[in-house]
């Protein structure tokens, strides 16, 4: 407990410094920063012209912790990344630090939008299987060499097309990529000690800072998942400290039986008990397989009226909030630190087989046909 309140404050003592005094300037003496792309967990994302290659390009500037041991995994990780070349994972094309030991991972910049452009409404559930089953098969490559990616969220993600001009997505921002112990345990020290994620995509192993693997990626996809079919996110609430208390102590709703299968995956994915998720990206792939099979390519999206949704807090957010933006890295450590300083997280890790789903009351979000065939 002690540790994890000081992976708190760590990553609190790392956060965004100015920005803006990096517009403009030359990395390495090759990328020329343009303009703010995002903010993360780990870092900045740059759009930036690389003044070797026309190609268009995307840097991270890392937030170290600025221990030796970890500057060195992230350049033995770097060049696990570098390795990988799939059609759903985005390209590292260099990496390095500066002589101010700034350090930053530079991507391929792949034509398309981030699929966030595409959430707070319903996708058709068809369309979203296949967008999870790209994922699926990105995250496979990554898991087949030890690499966990650990902040997957549709922010990380890009909608671009392939050279047939059909639709797919890569994975994008790999900078919370973590070696798997038993793979390559001298790079598991990487950012070590610091609590790391999207906390609405996290598993609930990770929020209590559990040593996470492919089943926290394979968790984090079935949020997703849920968010592309329902409009919505499983909890959509703007306290952090509710959103922890549900994620630890709830199951993730289950979609309406309309949907079948998908449904059935979804609950499955989002197992808060990690030993009752999928076990392999293969393993989910399968099953999608088989629902976009069963469905056929001119089936119709679900019909639905209403669908409930999760929680008396759900029952009174407002439309707003669909699309609210995150708060910052500093709320969510502190808002948890505060949890975690309290038990809640303690209780958790000892008695995390004998949570029940608490009631629920229905919320209602109206899902019109048109809306859906997206």
């Amino acid at each position: 407990m002690r540790r994890l309140n000081e992976s708190y404050q760590e990553l609190w003592d790392t956060g965004p410094t100015d920005l803006s005094a990096y517009i403009g300037s030359v990395i390495a003496g090759r990328y020329r920063i343009e303009h703010l792309l995002a903010e993360v967990a780990t870092g900045s994302i740059f759009r930036v012209k690389d003044l070797a290659s026309p190609q268009p390009t995307v840097l991270k500037i890392l937030r170290s912790t600025g221990d030796a041991k970890d500057m060195g995994a992230l350049h033995r990780e770097a060049a696990i990344l570098a390795s990988l070349d799939h059609p759903n994972l985005v390209k590292l094309v260099g990496s390095g630090a500066t002589k101010e030991h700034v350090q930053f991972l530079a991507f391929a910049l792949p034509d398309g939008y981030p699929l966030a452009v595409e959430t707070g409404r319903p996708l058709h559930p068809r369309r979203a299987a296949k967008i999870a089953a790209d994922l699926l098969r990105g995250l496979s490559v990554l898991h087949d060499r030890g690499l966990i990616h650990r902040d997957l969220k549709p922010q990380s993600v890009f909608v671009t097309h392939d050279e047939y001009g059909q639709e797919t997505v890569k994975i994008v921002d790999f900078g919370v990529t973590r070696a798997v112990e038993r793979h390559h345990p001298e790079t598991c020290s990487t950012l070590s000690g610091l609590l790391l994620g999207t906390p609405t995509y996290m598993a609930p192993e990770q929020l209590i800072g559990s040593q996470p693997d492919e089943r926290s990626d394979l968790y984090a996809v079935g949020i997703v998942l849920y968010e592309l079919v329902m409009g919505t996110r499983p909890w959509n609430v703007d306290d952090p400290i509710l959103l922890f208390q549900y994620q630890l102590t709830e199951d993730v709703p289950r979609l309406p039986p309309q949907f079948g299968r998908l449904g059935t995956i979804v609950h499955r994915l989002t197992q808060r008990e990690p030993e009752r998720r999928y076990q392999s990206a293969q393993e989910v792939l399968a099953d999608i397989a088989a629902y976009i099979l069963e469905t056929g390519i001119d089936s119709p999206p679900p019909r639905l009226a209403a669908i409930p949704t999760s929680g008396n807090v759900l029952a009174r957010s407002s439309t707003a909030n669909l699309r609210s933006k995150p708060r910052g890295v500093a709320t969510w450590i502190v808002a948890v630190a505060t949890l975690l300083l309290v038990g809640g997280a303690f209780g958790w890790l000892s008695t995390k087989r004998s949570f029940h789903p608490a009631s629920r009351s229905a919320g209602i979000v109206d899902v019109s046909p048109d809306r859906a065939d997206r």
